[in-house]
């Protein structure tokens, strides 16, 4: 497989001071991801046009990967979820990795309710994460 991300084990931040994008990212990575879990961030997808970046993907225990979308408000999920189902294809693609071993999910603060119902139905994992 090609390697993944510039940023092995590690956060990448957008600048000083922190977004509040980049505080939620920080949280979840803290208090969700093992330390013995690899783990990359802004790992690189092609779209046909420009390259996109995948804000987290988590090594599985079954050589699979779970592909994570982070926004920092309720009102940018809908966009989360039709970005993190396309990198789910892009990720594969590029990374030769078949669909059935790459799993994906979103991280927000907070999701309103038709969100979590959708995300059920369709497969994408949603965690809660307070900065």
């Amino acid at each position: 497989m090609k390697k993944l991300g510039r940023y092995y084990n590690r956060m990448a931040t957008h600048g000083w001071p922190p977004t509040a994008h980049d505080e939620v990212m920080s949280m979840f990575l803290r208090s969700f991801i093992p330390p013995n879990k690899n783990y990359w961030t802004e790992v690189e997808v092609y779209d046909g046009t420009e390259m996109r970046r995948v804000d987290i993907v988590i090594e599985d225990d079954n050589e699979g990967y779970t592909l994570i979308e982070v926004k920092s408000e309720p009102n940018e999920v809908d966009k989360a979820i039709g970005q993190i189902l396309k990198y789910k294809v892009l990720f594969g693609e590029r990374y030769d990795v078949s669909e059935d071993k790459v799993s994906v999910g979103i991280v927000c603060p907070s999701f309103y309710p038709p969100h979590k119902q959708i995300c059920n139905e369709i497969g994408i994992r949603l965690w809660e994460v307070q900065p």
